[in-house]
């Protein structure tokens, strides 16, 4: 599990170094959290790359048929 965390860690560390993704610290509970959400950049990457993965599947899809 060590691993898992440790990758999840140094993604989350990676998108918020290219601007992807921002976070805020809520110290109000008994402990600290850390809450993330996408930048407008990162909706911004996240649509493109959404629609390259729709293209993606219609080429597919028509090789397919």
């Amino acid at each position: 599990m060590a691993a898992v965390s440790r990758c999840h860690s140094e993604s989350v560390a990676g998108w918020r170094a290219q601007g992807l993704l921002e976070s805020s610290w809520d110290t109000d509970g008994a402990s600290p959290r850390r809450y993330y959400w996408l930048s407008p950049e990162g909706k911004r990457v996240l649509e493109t790359m959404s629609e390259t993965w729709r293209r993606q599947v219609r080429v597919m899809d028509s090789l397919l048929d």
